[in-house]
């Protein structure tokens, strides 16, 4: 189970965005854009940018910094911090890789679960109503991701990783979980 997570950069400066929709947005309707999950990820956190690093993403030397500016907080999401900490973004990320080449089965085959679809309740970004995907594939597994704003209960099996800790057998809001079904 996993507690960490990689947040997106919000407060770039107008003036440093390279998102077309920054540009072509004016007044009230103005948006930001996507640059804000474009932020180069920090590798090395004492390669700090304001002693004029760059994380590690640019050599030390570099005449230029980073195309889009890092925030100092990203230290504490660093490569190298996230390394030795099993319940980061990163340990979650080769979980799931790992979990990916295991589980791979010989056919493409998908199958939607009952729990699959809309939930009828605001998911709490904006108001919009929230939702599970749901879906088994074709050696036993499936996968759930809960948009919705209410924890969801799982599908019998064995639960073989999680995005975030489970309550009470449920998942959270935001969350993924994989599982072996029992059905088999």
């Amino acid at each position: 189970m996993r507690s960490s997570a990689f947040f997106e950069v919000a407060d770039i400066p107008w003036a440093a965005l390279e998102d077309p929709t920054a540009t072509n947005t004016h007044g009230p309707k103005r948006e930001k854009g996507r640059d804000g999950c474009r932020v180069p990820l920090p590798w090395v956190a004492a390669d700090d940018p304001v002693q004029g690093g760059s994380f590690g993403f640019s050599p030390a030397d570099a005449d230029a910094a980073p195309h889009l500016p890092q925030p100092a907080w990203f230290s504490d999401y660093a490569a190298d911090r996230e390394e030795a900490d099993p319940t980061s973004m990163l340990a979650l990320y080769r979980d799931a890789l790992w979990l990916r080449r295991k589980l791979r089965g010989c056919a493409n085959d998908l199958a939607w679960l009952d729990l699959d679809g809309r939930t009828g309740l605001a998911d709490g970004a904006e108001g919009a109503e929230g939702g599970v995907i749901a879906y088994r594939r074709d050696n036993g597994w499936a996968c759930v991701t809960n948009f919705g704003a209410a924890p969801v209960e799982l599908p019998a099996g064995r639960v073989l990783l999680t995005s975030s800790p489970l309550a009470d057998g449920r998942l959270a809001q935001d969350s993924s979980a994989w599982i072996m079904l029992a059905e088999l």
